[in-house]
């Protein structure tokens, strides 16, 4: 039996949560930095974008990433060599996720690109542990 993730719509295998799908990726990254890390800021922008898990000026700044890079053609790289500053905890005055959120994406379903993107990235048989 499918559920839906209460929060961006995808159609999931019982009892395996989006959370859980994005912890299987993160995993990847680890194990594979060259590939899998290398996009790791599109990975995590991704799924918090999908899950409104920023704050508004995060939520804002990873649109713009992700924009850049799917409608301008800017490289993995380039983007993140461009925004490290912006987005280093060290020079920022905004919380990435705390804060106000945009109530008006609680509400926006996504679903079938990302449970898609999982199902090529991640076996069904993987589990972590």
């Amino acid at each position: 039996m499918i559920h839906k993730c209460p929060q961006c719509g995808a159609d999931l295998p019982p009892d395996e949560p989006c959370q859980h799908r994005f912890d299987l990726c993160m995993a990847l990254e680890y194990e594979n930095p060259t590939t899998f890390g290398a996009v790791h800021h599109l990975t995590v922008a991704c799924y918090m974008l999908q899950h409104n898990a920023y704050s508004r000026d995060g939520w804002l700044g990873a649109r713009n990433i992700i924009a850049r890079f799917i409608q301008d053609g800017v490289t993995p790289g380039k983007i993140r060599q461009q925004n490290h500053s912006r987005f280093d905890s060290g020079h920022r005055t905004w919380s990435v996720t705390k804060g106000a959120k945009f109530s008006e994406f609680d509400t926006i379903l996504y679903g079938r690109a990302q449970s898609r993107m999982f199902d090529t990235l991640i076996p069904k048989s993987t589990a972590l542990t």
